[in-house]
């Protein structure tokens, strides 16, 4: 029922779509860690990566339909507490993101068009910020809205000022961090 544990680059990854984030963030020269538990009015929260000013959270679009409440913890539950519908989830990073800082949703897909709870389920309405897709274009819809939502606030990428690349993916050393 849990996905395995992974380790990239120190940083421990529950699952391989969270390795894939994790791997691209270090490709793409992004200072991150493994979030740590908040405190909310719904229950604590664990975000998947703290990237200094933003999170974010990883999810499949089966885990992300059950974050929104909309599928029950456990297909074809035997125990009735499994098969509840609920969106704790959704409300603790709505929270999070309201009273601490953003929470960027990434839900990973393969085709998309052959996804067979996308093309199915019509999502609730929320207030977060969701990408359904690929991490090589997460990243950069990433950086588009919270320099929109913070436009002079660092969130993460290092600006070379020697590239038109967005976010800069220039090879430099790591005196930055």
């Amino acid at each position: 029922m849990f996905a395995k544990w992974y380790e990239v680059n120190g940083v421990k990854c529950q699952g391989l779509i969270e390795v894939r984030m994790a791997t691209k963030l270090s490709e793409c020269s992004i200072n991150f860690s493994r979030g740590k538990a908040i405190k909310t009015p719904f229950g604590n929260y664990t975000p998947d990566f703290d990237c200094g000013p933003y999170f974010i959270e990883v999810k499949c679009s089966h885990s992300w339909f059950k974050a929104l409440g909309q599928l029950s913890m456990l297909d074809n539950a035997k125990n009735e507490a499994m098969a509840i519908k609920e969106n704790s989830s959704q409300l603790k990073m709505e929270w999070v993101n309201e009273n601490i800082k953003p929470v960027y949703v990434w839900v990973s897909t393969g085709d998309a068009s052959k996804d067979k709870y996308l093309n199915k389920i019509v999502e609730t309405s929320h207030k977060l910020e969701r990408f359904i897709g690929n991490a090589d274009d997460f990243i950069p819809w990433v950086y588009n809205k919270f320099n929109k939502r913070e436009e002079n606030e660092s969130w993460g990428f290092p600006d070379c000022g020697d590239c038109e690349s967005t976010p800069c993916r220039c090879e430099r050393d790591d005196s930055w961090f």
